[in-house]
């Protein structure tokens, strides 16, 4: 017996997003749809800058063009429909973001971008956001000359460090006191 393209799609996704969270296929819906990109046809994945879920729980999808033809397209290749999907305009497409995520990635890893410390898609912004720890413009001309385009590339600099936060300083500092403060023994409440 023959089984079906999208019977042989929605099996791939059920295995995945089982394998990925453990739970039922209808409990990551999101998931599911964003991983249903991997079966976009050449035109489609030319316009389908990614998906996400908003604040709100809505599904929303974004397009580097936005024309019926391309709405009813792209749901198609996720398999959602077009009226529970929102629409928001992108610049560019997710599969230009993964290639320059990827040409970072393999540059972070042969130690050519020492100053990058993360790098990642962001689908919302329709973006890539990268944290770098040095203001200097022939660093960071290395940077953007991985994205060809331009422009796709959001910068945060971290001036006095290359941790996202102060939290494992804070643990560590808490870790020392921790002997200091076991030491301390107050009198009970009511004893003169």
């Amino acid at each position: 017996k023959a089984v079906s393209s999208a019977a042989r799609r929605e099996a791939a996704i059920s295995s995945w997003q089982t394998a990925t969270t453990g739970r039922p296929v209808s409990s990551c819906s999101a998931a599911i749809q964003c991983a249903r990109a991997i079966w976009l046809t050449p035109e489609t994945a030319a316009v389908f800058g990614g998906c996400y879920l908003d604040d709100h729980g809505a599904f929303v999808v974004v397009l580097t063009v936005d024309t019926p033809e391309t709405r009813r397209a792209v749901c198609q290749a996720l398999g959602v429909a077009e009226v529970s999907a929102v629409f928001v305009p992108g610049d560019y497409s997710l599969a230009y973001l993964t290639q320059v995520q990827e040409r970072i990635g393999s540059a972070m890893q042969r130690g050519d971008l020492p100053f990058v410390t993360a790098s990642g898609v962001y689908e919302p912004l329709n973006r890539i956001k990268v944290s770098v720890t040095t203001e200097k413009q022939e660093d960071l001309e290395k940077l953007r000359a991985l994205d060809p385009l331009g422009g796709a590339l959001v910068m945060t600099i971290r001036k006095y460090g290359i941790y996202l936060d102060g939290v494992p300083f804070a643990i560590l500092l808490a870790n020392l006191v921790a002997p200091l403060l076991d030491s301390i023994r107050p009198k009970p409440f009511g004893v003169r």
